[in-house]
């Protein structure tokens, strides 16, 4: 690698590492903000910050391109501020040598990108799905909402009016609707969950009454002291067989979908699936595009914000075409190569700028 290289990277290296830093907590500490909610149900704070470090590979996947960008364009500009670009051209390099520096970090992003995309993305975003949904089931107590109907299972719902430090309960209402014709209510003082796992939920239910209805539609009570009540959790998914959301299926998995979906369905997952292998892409082309118009702008400290405006509107442009393709291919698959040629285009178009001076 040439002295000049090295330079160049060694400049893009330290603010590329601190932009991604930055930006990338910024939206994690948002997002993070949807799962606050989290400590109200008894979640330790160790649990929700693991949690919360799942949603990172995804964060990354998205704003990369963003953070490409803007680094390797700040730090060309502040080249050419202190003259070094002009002192490189006059030894003779033109503007593609320029550029091969920026081109290889961003190359480099892009495979970075692309393991995210392939593995660890559907990987974390799998584990954060399996993660909360093993919360709501080993917290169900917490879950369970004061002065709200809870529907805890398929034909289960339960009242409370308030709940204890220690998880019990007072003021229980347990609605069972097993059988339409013999419906069940239980009322009680005080309750708590005492077993709780994938197939059943039991509860204490402790001074009360039990109104059921006979074949012939008599009111009957039971009044007791002490009762346990199972419940079948018949609405809480398997993990093993729930279904899994875009985010956590592997490139393969979305392109060639199950066939037992709908068709809807396998469209919105072959879209997907071809966009997760698009995207990591920009990182190179976002870079390539807006320095090859940025090196080729004749630099003039009083058109500084004009070669920014230039080198920065085509970059939003093709975001915004991509965007827009995107779209449309949800509803028709062939739209899907054109968010490949709106690529190509840009890396032609790219190549012809950063080398027209020599043509």
């Amino acid at each position: 690698m040439q002295t000049y290289s090295k330079y160049i990277i060694k400049n893009i290296i330290p603010l590329f590492l601190m932009l991604s830093l930055v930006l990338t907590s910024l939206v994690w500490i948002i997002q993070v903000l949807n799962l606050i909610n989290l400590f109200e149900k008894g979640i330790s704070f160790k649990n929700f910050f693991k949690l919360s470090i799942l949603l990172l590979p995804y964060l990354l996947f998205v704003i990369m391109p963003i953070v490409s960008l803007i680094s390797m364009v700040y730090v060309y500009s502040r080249l050419q501020d202190g003259r070094q670009l002009l002192v490189l051209r006059s030894a003779g390099l033109n503007n593609f040598k320029l550029l091969k520096p920026a081109l290889l970090v961003a190359s480099t992003v892009t495979i970075i990108v692309y393991f995210i995309s392939a593995y660890l993305m559907p990987i974390s975003y799998n584990n954060l799905k399996l993660n909360l949904n093993n919360f709501k089931e080993g917290y169900i107590s917490n879950i369970v909402n004061v002065k709200t109907f809870n529907q805890i299972s398929k034909y289960i719902t339960i009242y409370i009016d308030k709940k204890n430090s220690n998880k019990s309960f007072e003021g229980v209402i347990l609605f069972d609707n097993k059988a339409a014709e013999n419906r069940i209510i239980f009322f009680a003082q005080k309750g708590e969950i005492i077993n709780f796992n994938q197939q059943k939920t039991e509860f204490e239910l402790i001074k009360g009454v039990r109104h059921s209805y006979d074949k012939a539609g008599k009111l009957m009570k039971l009044y007791f002291d002490n009762m346990i009540v199972e419940v079948v959790n018949s609405n809480i998914p398997n993990t093993s067989s729930r279904n899994r959301t875009n985010l956590e299926l592997f490139i393969h998995e979305m392109i060639y979908p199950d066939s037992t979906l709908t068709i809807d369905r396998q469209k919105i997952l072959i879209t997907e699936g071809h966009l997760r292998l698009i995207w990591p892409l920009y990182n190179f082309v976002f870079v390539f595009l807006a320095l090859s118009i940025f090196l080729n702008f004749p630099y003039n400290k009083r058109n500084y914000l004009k070669q920014y405006i230039y080198s920065i509107l085509p970059v939003m442009i093709v975001a915004y075409f991509h965007f827009s393709l995107q779209k449309i291919a949800y509803k028709d698959l062939n739209y899907i190569f054109l968010c490949y040629g709106n690529v190509f285009a840009c890396i032609i178009f790219s190549i012809w700028q950063s080398t027209k001076n020599k043509l």
